[in-house]
């Protein structure tokens, strides 16, 4: 069968394979079926995959004659940052749907897979340059906006209140669109508060819109290597629905992983691989003090538990062999149509 990709963003006509992972996706499509690679509405296809809703490509499928079944959705969005996207006008008008979450799973009906995620290798680093770290905190991640119920990123924006006894920051903090001022932030803020469902809003999710946060120490070009100057890094996710790639990344620099997020547990994963708090301010503070504590030898045997088990659990997910696994479900339950 011609299948027709399209992209992450409505309007990418087709999805090519910038990195290895998406290679192993389209080699493992590519064993039984043949990828239209034009423009949309250049050449026919028999198939529809794509990695975000598309009404474009879907205005097409449908006036092709192509069945229900054969179009098909990739999930990547949280509901909190794509609210449409998880209601079922929008699933409904898919056939079958693909979800790296369980929570996702159970929403829409669509068949899980694990999240890609970059694999975790063994990579020795000595109790002496370890101890030299700073015994601080790190978070590196953007200042996202939404006004949906159960979102995050208002809590990314509190984080600036954990001080230690004597008033310094324990939080250093970096990534993308902090202290851009009170305007963009409400422009983005509203943007989304008109997308989001009235009876979906939290109405604290403003909180801190165009607070300048002080312990803001500007972007990162590579997150590994500013995260090999802590010991802590802390992961605060979008929301609470799915295990992303940053809890991983964040492993990536040999940190003490406090972790923000669904309940690993529940997603599959060992929690051992982070000290889970709730999403709370309260509960972050205590969490870093309590590791901040503990004398440095204590702390490198934690952050040493910790790497073994997202090494194991990085294995399982490792991202090249999940975009072929998942190719090859989508591939054999399209020849079952």
């Amino acid at each position: 069968m011609r299948i027709k990709v399209i992209g992450h963003t409505p309007d990418q006509d087709f999805f090519t394979a910038t990195s290895k992972p998406w290679s192993m996706f389209f080699r493992a499509l590519k064993q039984k079926h043949e990828i239209v690679t034009s423009k949309i509405g250049v050449s026919k296809f028999d198939c529809l995959v794509v990695n975000s809703h598309s009404p474009k490509a879907l205005k097409l499928a449908l006036k092709l004659g192509i069945p229900k079944s054969k179009i098909l959705m990739i999930y990547w969005e949280p509901s909190v940052s794509y609210p449409k996207l998880h209601t079922k006008k929008i699933r409904n008008q898919y056939g079958k749907v693909y979800t790296p979450s369980k929570y996702w799973s159970n929403e829409l009906g669509g068949t899980y897979f694990n999240w890609p995620q970059v694999l975790i290798k063994d990579k020795y680093v000595n109790f002496k340059n370890w101890q030299a770290r700073k015994n601080k905190t790190v978070m590196i991640l953007a200042n996202k906006f939404s006004a949906k119920r159960d979102q995050n990123y208002s809590l990314r924006r509190k984080t600036w209140k954990i001080k230690d006894r004597d008033g310094n920051f324990v939080v250093d903090l970096f990534g993308a669109y902090w202290n851009k001022g009170f305007f963009y932030d409400f422009r983005h803020f509203f943007g989304m508060l008109t997308r989001t469902r009235l009876s979906d809003w939290d109405f604290y999710s403003w909180i801190y819109l165009g607070k300048k946060q002080k312990n803001y120490l500007g972007t990162s070009s590579n997150k590994k290597v500013t995260a090999e100057d802590y010991r802590i890094n802390l992961v605060i996710e979008n929301c609470a629905e799915y295990v992303s790639e940053k809890l991983f990344e964040a492993h990536l620099s040999q940190n003490i992983v406090i972790y923000v997020g669904a309940n690993l547990a529940k997603e599959g994963i060992n929690p051992g691989i982070a000290i889970e708090v709730s999403p709370k301010i309260r509960a972050i503070k205590d969490a870093i003090r309590q590791i901040q504590y503990l004398h440095p030898k204590d702390q490198y045997k934690l952050m040493k538990k910790q790497q073994a088990i997202a090494r194991r659990e990085s294995k399982k997910r490792f991202n090249e062999k999940v975009l072929a696994n998942l190719a090859k479900t989508i591939s054999k339950d399209l020849s079952q149509e």
